[in-house]
């Protein structure tokens, strides 16, 4: 930690501790309010990757998709796996500003009767708790394999009715 960042209580005033816990609550909440944020990106994600299968299936239902299909099933793929890099990107800065939220929680703790956080954090450490953000990186990988084999199937359709590939 960096002590540029701890005012000195004897030179702050009476009122070191009263603000010091009103800033601690305040900074907790935003904590909070990034969570819900990162909750809310993962769902649009899970959304937009559904509703782009969906609109493939659709399509493909239909009859829509003809002699360009494999182009078309390229784009989706392309399209997709594009959706699923910033998924991940999304859910990995999250993850460090979620990290950083913590640990300057768990800094301000130290003047602070109770460490709740870091009382936390210590029990979660000693039992089979894997980060959340190493699951929730998880789901834009799975998505991704889907749309992998999309474009491999894709291409080699289109290199094949090209004549390219036999």
């Amino acid at each position: 930690m960096n002590k540029n960042y701890i005012v000195n209580k004897k030179y702050y005033g009476t009122k070191f501790n009263d603000h010091l816990l009103e800033q601690y609550k305040s900074y907790a909440e935003m904590a909070t309010t990034a969570s819900k944020r990162r909750d809310q990106a993962n769902r649009f994600y899970i959304i937009l990757l559904s509703g782009l299968f969906a609109l493939l299936s659709i399509l493909i239902q239909i009859g829509v998709m003809g002699d360009n299909q494999y182009l078309l099933l390229l784009a989706f793929a392309i399209l997709g796996l594009g959706i699923c890099y910033l998924w991940f990107k999304s859910i990995t800065s999250y993850g460090i500003l979620s990290k950083a939220k913590y640990d300057t929680l768990r800094e301000m703790e130290k003047s602070l009767p109770y460490r709740c956080y870091s009382e936390e954090w210590d029990r979660l450490k000693d039992s089979n708790y894997e980060i959340l953000t190493k699951v929730e990186s998880r789901i834009p990988i799975i998505f991704g394999i889907f749309y992998s084999v999309l474009l491999l199937y894709s291409l080699i359709n289109l290199l094949t009715q090209l004549g390219l590939v036999k």
